[in-house]
């Protein structure tokens, strides 16, 4: 009876999240409105600052607009491939309150990913960066088996940032290895509850990590440069650190063992139907 309650709480839950158009309490559901062309629409207003937030169920478009018409939130929202609630998931652009770009890129179920630029409230670019879940394109290449790797979110690539008069502060760039360690984090769910729980384990893990990777400029806010950098990562050279194309080779090989399993499991029961159907025939 307990678990039939629990499961019944869950499916609230999620309803509840699917239907809600902001993360913050202090949105309160206005109306639902439909268009011919968008379709259904959910209305919440802001009970504190007075701004409008919409959801459009059709695209998942989700908007937030000022009482003085200002669009401060111009994105997507997805529940249910994200989980119960509705995170950010697609293009999402914020902006300040005078209307300036405030920051601007992906999220793939509430985490940046991609290309992400930052800007200061007088328009002048912040700082630029990119995101990268790197065990995301192999897992969904060996058909999504999730299950062997904690998934990521890390710099790598170019990386910028800018001086609020628009000069360059720092350039570099990252690179993702993986650090041997002996102590790893599990996260545990409490359907009751509904929270995660970080736990700490003991082991031999490899675990990934951004790492600044060549040349790196510093400059003041004229434009001359004060420090350099060199950063080298010899993972040839260092037992702690590795190349992820060590884990992929690692994922692959699981991976080529759980196919080789599955198709001697599916020959068998394959062989046990026909015997099966033939001695029904006899």
């Amino acid at each position: 009876m307990k678990s039939f309650v629990t499961i019944l709480m869950l499916l609230l839950l999620c309803q509840l999240g699917m239907t809600q158009v902001n993360a913050g309490w202090r949105y309160h559901l206005s109306s639902n409105s439909y268009d011919t062309i968008t379709g259904v629409i959910t209305i919440a207003i802001d009970t504190i600052l007075g701004d409008t937030a919409k959801r459009y169920v059709n695209s998942n478009r989700y908007t937030e607009t000022t009482k003085d018409g200002v669009l401060i939130v111009d994105g997507h929202k997805r529940a249910g491939v994200c989980g119960c609630s509705s995170k950010p998931h697609g293009y999402w652009i914020e902006r300040y309150r005078n209307g300036n770009l405030k920051e601007q890129g992906n999220y793939y179920c509430n985490t940046r990913v991609g290309t992400w630029i930052y800007y200061y409230e007088n328009g002048q670019i912040a700082k630029l960066e990119s995101l990268h879940k790197p065990y995301h394109d192999i897992i969904r290449t060996l058909g999504g088996k999730k299950g062997f790797v904690k998934e990521y979110n890390l710099r790598e690539g170019p990386y910028l940032e800018y001086y609020p008069n628009g000069q360059l502060k720092i350039e570099g760039h990252y690179e993702i290895v993986e650090a041997y360690a002996t102590i790893d984090t599990i996260y545990t769910f409490d359907p009751e509850t509904y929270e995660k729980t970080p736990h700490l384990i003991e082991g031999e893990f490899w675990i990934p990590r951004s790492e600044k990777s060549g040349g790196w400029n510093y400059y003041d806010a004229n434009g001359n440069l004060i420090k350099k950098e060199d950063n080298r990562i010899n993972t040839w050279r260092n037992d702690e650190l590795r190349p992820l194309s060590e884990r992929y080779q690692e994922l692959f090989e699981e991976w080529a063992e759980y196919m080789i399993k599955a198709k001697a499991e599916k020959a068998k029961k394959d062989k046990e139907r026909a015997t099966k159907i033939k001695q029904a025939k006899d």
